[in-house]
């Protein structure tokens, strides 16, 4: 975790440290109130630049290729903990400062087919928080991420799918 740590800005580190010494929420799994069904817990991150564009990594697959950077929050994490670490494992080294406050969540489905996860698990709820590049280039590692673009805020809807979009419009 320190290495995490040691990529964030000291504003970053500060906010950071007060969070994980808050809370340690940091469950794989959540189920539904309604439902009963289980759903993996995933951070995602809106990172801007300094010009204010978008961060979006291109998956390798055909469907909802783009997205924001993000990914599954491991037993014992904190939400800034899982945010930092995805950020690294996606992006590369990069200097961000991540806001501690949850900004928006959505929820949804696995295709019938994904047998990726654990029996039981049937979606996955993502909680958004926002970050910030000061410093660094992104590098994708060309197998979980295969591309990357910074867009203006007014493009998102035309590099998102429409599911994608229509979960994080009202906060990103």
């Amino acid at each position: 975790m320190s290495d995490l740590i040691g990529n964030l800005t000291d504003k970053a580190r500060e906010g950071f440290l007060r969070v994980v010494s808050r809370a340690k929420d940091g469950a794989q799994k959540v189920a539904d109130a309604a439902t009963g069904k289980e759903y993996r817990n995933v951070v995602g991150v809106i990172l801007t630049n300094a010009a204010g564009k978008y961060l979006l990594l291109e998956k390798p697959r055909k469907q909802h290729a783009w997205q924001f950077p993000q990914g599954g929050i491991d037993d014992g994490e904190t939400l800034l903990e899982a945010a930092a670490r995805e950020v690294k494992e996606e992006c590369g080294d990069l200097d961000i400062e991540l806001k501690p406050e949850v900004v928006g969540e959505y929820k949804y489905r696995f295709p019938s087919d994904f047998t990726r996860h654990k029996q039981g698990i049937v979606g996955a709820r993502v909680q958004f928080v926002y970050g910030e590049l000061i410093d660094g280039e992104v590098l994708p590692d060309g197998h979980e991420i295969i591309g990357h673009a910074w867009v203006e805020y007014e493009e998102l809807p035309l590099w998102m799918s429409k599911k994608t979009w229509n979960g994080v419009r009202d906060f990103a």
